[in-house]
C-alpha cells in the first residue's frame, strides 16, 4: 500500500537511543521548512510569528522524548497534535529504565502543509499493521542491505510481537514533538483551515510582458 508508515525496531542500544533523542531535540529546536514557510506568510500580512511553549528554545535547553502507548494509539480515532496529547495525559515521557527497547519509531509521509494525514488513511493503515502484529501471525526480518552492510539483523516472530506490542510504545512526529500549526489551526474545520491557508499562500507571479517587436510594422 503506497505511502504506509513504516516501523523502525530492534535491539537499541542506549548510545543509539541518546542519539535519537539529541536528533529529536535539535528539530525541535529548529524551525521547519513549514513553519518558516507560514511564518513569512504570515509576516507579509501583518499577523505575529506563531510560537507555543517549548517550540523555541537556546541551544542549552533540550525536549524530552515523548511516547505514545501502543494500547493508548489504538484507541485514538484520529490524529492529535503533541500539545493536545500532552495536556490530555496520553503520552509518556521516555524513561530508560523502564522502556529501553521498547520504543518504535514510526516514519511516514506527510500529506499536507498543516496535518500529516487529513483523511486519516495512514493513521487507518498504521492501526491495521499494528492490529495484524498483536494477532502474533506476522514475523518481521530486517532489510538484507542492514543485514549485510552494517550486520544489523532482526528477526521478530509473531509471538514475540504477540507478546512485546502491549508493553511498547510509539514515536511519532505529531505526538511526540511541538506542533505550531496545529496551534493555530485548533478548533478549525478543514474547511476554515484550508481557507486559512488560501489567503497566506503565495499569489503566482504575473505572467511578465512579451518583449516589444524589435521590427514593428509601420503600417500597424
Amino acid at each position: 500500500m503506497p505511502n504506509n508508515p513504516v516501523l523502525a525496531v530492534g535491539s537499541i542500544s542506549q548510545a543509539d537511543m541518546d542519539a535519537a533523542a539529541s536528533r529529536v531535540q535539535a528539530a525541535v529546536r529548529g524551525r521547519s521548512v513549514r513553519r518558516d514557510w507560514v511564518d513569512r506568510q504570515l509576516a507579509a500580512i501583518g499577523e505575529a510569528p506563531i510560537d507555543v511553549p517549548h517550540a523555541r528554545q537556546s541551544e542549552s535547553d533540550s525536549y524530552p522524548l515523548y511516547c505514545i502507548p501502543v494500547s493508548t494509539f489504538l484507541g485514538l480515532d484520529d490524529w492529535m497534535p503533541h500539545q493536545d496529547a500532552l495536556e490530555q495525559g496520553l503520552l509518556v515521557e521516555y524513561d530508560a529504565a523502564t522502556m529501553a527497547d521498547r520504543v518504535l519509531f514510526i516514519s511516514h509521509q506527510w500529506t499536507s502543509w498543516y496535518h500529516p494525514d487529513p483523511k486519516g488513511d495512514q493513521l487507518r493503515a498504521l492501526k491495521f499493521s499494528i492490529e495484524k502484529l498483536l494477532e502474533g501471525q506476522t514475523a518481521v526480518r530486517s532489510n538484507p542491505q542492514l543485514e549485510m552492510k552494517f550486520k544489523w539483523n532482526i528477526n521478530h516472530t509473531g509471538e514475540w510481537w504477540r507478546q512485546m506490542l502491549p508493553k511498547m510504545f510509539l514515536w511519532i512526529d505529531f505526538f511526540s514533538m511541538p506542533q505550531p500549526l496545529a496551534a493555530r489551526f485548533k478548533g478549525m474545520s478543514k474547511e476554515q483551515i484550508d481557507e486559512s491557508m488560501a489567503e497566506v499562500s503565495p499569489s503566482p507571479s504575473p505572467k511578465p510582458d512579451p518583449d516589444p517587436d524589435p521590427h514593428p510594422d509601420p503600417s500597424h
